[in-house]
């Protein structure tokens, strides 16, 4: 797929037939979820529980530079957390926080080995995560609307705000595939505290979505997905399959029939206030085209159409001098603080 960085599908490897790349780190520990409680954590030192704050007041709490694996158990439920600290971080002011969630099957290593977001977060100075909980016999989000995963996350981020300085109101939630559809579930559910998202391969409209405030979305999409389909539905690599152990958008058996990803960005883009009519359209490079819906300032919703790509994420495909996408996306991010108004 012409110069993308292919991601491990999650979405049911066997079937679509994409490799994974992995590192030589120690997979995540397993455990079968439960309904979330107040969160007790296990990160040690680095992330020690202490009370959540309002406001970029940094915790007493010392995390230094670097990067490193931490176990986390809220209430029965238990997960590994891959955290990046860029160099730059001095633990007294406020930086950004970038979450990265997974696709279907995809460990801490597979996620993380790909998406580009820690050399990123180097040079622009935030802190990236990447969290795992285990489900049966693949790893994936249950990205129904209050579901205990939602709830995992939530206590996650909870912990992060009162052990690492945050500013919260630049916390952004990038998620793949399965986590495309996460990403879209904490949208609708933590409008108040995540600032905007960057679904890649698997944005979603999820039933019962009401949030608080608008949220902003740069979703990535290839024409081309085999897995899912840009035009609407699971493509022919995953259409009919049943995923017993999916939750959520995963489970049962799996269906062509859904709307496009033009539809699904349209409804976002009404929950955001933005005008009705059709999206307008930029060329960025030979094979990328920014569809943009008429929205207000700072509720934006976009996506990046890589014309001729499949399930991947794009971090450095050459576009005749136009930027990739974890570039584009960045510059989305940081455009778009929380609370930030016209």
């Amino acid at each position: 797929m012409r110069g993308a960085l292919v991601l491990v599908v999650a979405l049911a490897a066997a079937s679509c037939g994409d490799d994974g790349r992995t590192s030589d780190r120690p997979s995540a520990a397993t455990s079968a979820p439960v309904e979330a409680t107040p969160a007790t954590s296990t990160l040690a030192t680095s992330l020690s529980a202490t009370t959540v704050r309002p406001g970029p007041v940094c915790p007493a709490a010392v995390v230094s530079p670097g990067d490193v694996d931490v176990s986390v158990t809220y209430g029965s439920v238990s997960g590994i957390v891959r955290r990046h600290v860029p160099a730059s971080y001095d633990g007294a002011s406020p930086v950004p926080l970038v979450v990265y969630l997974h696709g279907y099957g995809q460990s801490v290593d597979d996620a993380d080995g790909v998406s580009g977001l820690a050399a990123l977060g180097q040079r622009k100075g935030f802190i990236s995560v990447v969290p795992q909980i285990a489900h049966g016999a693949a790893t994936h989000w249950d990205d129904t609307i209050g579901s205990a995963d939602q709830a995992w996350l939530g206590s996650l981020l909870d912990d992060l705000a009162g052990s690492v300085c945050i500013d919260p109101a630049r916390v952004y939630v990038v998620g793949l595939s399965n986590g495309a559809m996460m990403a879209s579930t904490l949208a609708c559910a933590f409008a108040e505290r995540v600032a905007a998202i960057a679904p890649i391969a698997g944005l979603r409209d999820p039933t019962g979505c009401a949030p608080s405030k608008p949220v902003p979305i740069i979703a990535v999409h290839g024409t081309d997905d085999p897995a899912v389909s840009y035009d609407g539905g699971f493509g022919p690599g995953l259409a009919g399959q049943r995923l017993d152990d999916g939750a959520g958008s995963l489970s049962g058996v799996l269906s062509a029939d859904g709307p496009s990803m033009p539809e699904m960005a349209a409804a976002w883009a009404g929950r955001n206030g933005c005008s009705a009519g059709d999206p307008l359209e930029d060329r960025l490079g030979p094979s990328v085209v920014a569809v943009r819906f008429p929205c207000p300032t700072r509720a934006e919703v976009e996506i990046l159409r890589y014309e001729g790509f499949g399930h991947v994420w794009n971090a450095g495909a050459p576009e005749g001098g136009a930027d990739p996408a974890i570039e584009i996306m960045w510059d989305f991010f940081a455009a778009h603080p929380l609370g930030a108004t016209a």
